[in-house]
């Protein structure tokens, strides 16, 4: 804006002198007035477009310093959220494969008991031969034939 403001001037001084340089810059650019009330005169020089051009230069480098931390930020930001979302999969998959787990182990207890039971339809008393898996032991820790499916269901 302020280019805009000494751009007016300069075509107003140039084309007029005095009280008509206002009417001048007005009619060049109707924000005129209003930009000197709020910033004040500036004056038309060399010296003062080079240091607009500084300051211009500054508040090129400020921005860019400005951009680069908003994407910085953005991107830690970014990285964050990837690494809850992983650590949510990944949490979610250990819960799945424990309900899997526990699906599979009682699914075995439930066929574990079913044989025991058709066992004993098929054959009333077990011979000593029975594998380990369908002994129970007596109350002196010795393997024993199964007898009564009972006491596993």
């Amino acid at each position: 804006m302020r280019h805009r403001y000494l751009h007016a001037k300069n075509r107003a001084r140039a084309s007029s002198s005095g009280e008509e340089e206002e009417e001048a810059a007005l009619s060049l650019w109707p924000n005129f007035l209003l930009y000197r009330q709020v910033f004040g005169d500036v004056g038309v020089g060399g010296g003062e477009e080079e240091e607009e051009g500084e300051s211009l230069a500054k508040l090129r480098r400020r921005r860019m310093k400005k951009k680069r931390r908003t994407e910085e930020k953005r991107e830690e930001e970014e990285m964050a959220w990837i690494e809850r979302m992983i650590a949510a999969q990944v949490e979610h998959e250990r819960r799945m494969v424990q309900t899997h787990a526990d699906a599979c182990r009682a699914q075995l207890q439930a066929l574990e008991a079913l044989v025991r039971v058709v066992r004993q339809l098929v054959r009333p008393a077990s011979s000593a031969d029975d594998p380990p898996q369908l002994r129970r032991r007596d109350k002196d820790g010795k393997d024993g034939p199964v007898g009564n499916a009972a006491g596993y269901l």
